[in-house]
């Protein structure tokens, strides 16, 4: 507690929810909490896979479909990329059947990224191609915007620099639309125009991912940008600036790199934190059960009551009518 107030605030949340459903989603939500971070993987993972077993052992496949996803992502980042695969495709699966084809696109964007660290380019476009093929036929432009960026970071990689230009303008244009500006485009774009030597097109792009990037405090983007803008300048003859730039990527890179050693100092509070969270996990899991059983029981008590009453009220009935006869 106290490292992370968002994080402190879905921890209280999770001790006050009660309904199944819920909890999956609020521990789901811790989890990409300390992913995003890009430090504490060990805690994203945790929350994340303890959500996806309460979705599961309380078969509701739908609210497994999302922790599923996110476990995919976390082992992609540590480079776990067949475990990767696996997790968003089982989260694909769960998908399709329930017509969420919104995140079927996103499912299959990531299976393609996956593919991509692995230099399997082909396959990267294949599912690239896909989630493009989904977000048109749902005229998703956000989602349109994404696919294309993801195409033209492939044809970059492959070599096709001028289809990768045209492919991210596409991209930038439909993001714009949608109101969304990632530092990933710009970054994507830059590469590709000083690849084709536009430098000074490329140092403007360039220079508007490092603010994205800065604004969003995502020091892995800082960072590449700054390395980026520094071998901008160096092909510009100036040196004075790419140094610059350079040392602001190293201190970046250094400040990732400090956060995961604290981390690993850090590991024992962690650990101690995470038991903590276990058991009251545990405890919340239990409480599901008796409340389950406490309803089941009030449901057959409320059961006998009603058997109970309307027996007296036919000895009522017999009693009355043996009077009446009696009387007669």
């Amino acid at each position: 507690y106290g490292q992370n107030p968002a994080i402190d605030k879905l921890q209280l949340a999770l001790k006050a929810s009660s309904e199944i459903e819920e909890q999956v989603s609020i521990m789901t939500d811790i989890g990409v909490a300390y992913f995003q971070g890009q430090v504490y993987f060990d805690s994203a993972f945790y929350y994340v896979e303890k959500a996806h077993l309460l979705a599961k052992e309380n078969e509701l496949e739908k609210a497994q479909a999302r922790p599923l996803f996110y476990l995919g992502s976390i082992q992609n980042f540590l480079n776990n990329h067949e475990e990767a695969i696996e997790y968003y495709k089982q989260a694909k699966d769960l998908l399709e059947v329930h017509g969420e084809h919104h995140q079927i696109g996103a499912a299959y964007n990531n299976i393609g990224g996956v593919y991509f660290e692995l230099k399997e380019y082909d396959k990267a476009l294949e599912n690239y191609e896909r989630a493009l093929a989904i977000a048109k036929e749902n005229n998703d432009t956000l989602n349109m915007g994404i696919d294309y960026m993801n195409i033209g970071e492939a044809y970059y990689s492959t070599g096709r620099m001028e289809k990768s230009r045209e492919t991210f303008e596409l991209s930038l244009g439909l993001l714009e639309k949608a109101n969304y500006d990632p530092p990933t485009g710009h970054l994507f774009y830059a590469r590709a125009l000083l690849a084709l030597e536009e430098v000074e097109e490329a140092r403007v792009q360039a220079m508007r991912s490092l603010e994205i990037a800065k604004a969003d405090k995502d020091l892995y983007y800082s960072s590449e940008a700054a390395m980026l803008l520094a071998n901008i300048y160096s092909q510009k003859k100036d040196f004075e600036n790419a140094f610059r730039y350079q040392e602001e990527a190293k201190i970046k890179q250094d400040s990732l790199n400090s956060a995961k050693a604290l981390n690993e100092v850090e590991k024992l509070n962690l650990n101690f934190e995470l038991q903590k969270n276990k058991e009251e996990l545990d405890f919340i899991r239990q409480k599901n059960q008796y409340q389950n059983i406490i309803y089941a029981l009030a449901g057959l008590g409320l059961l006998l009551l009603g058997i109970l009453i309307s027996r007296q009220i036919k000895l009522v009935k017999i009693n009355q009518e043996m009077r009446d006869v009696q009387k007669r």
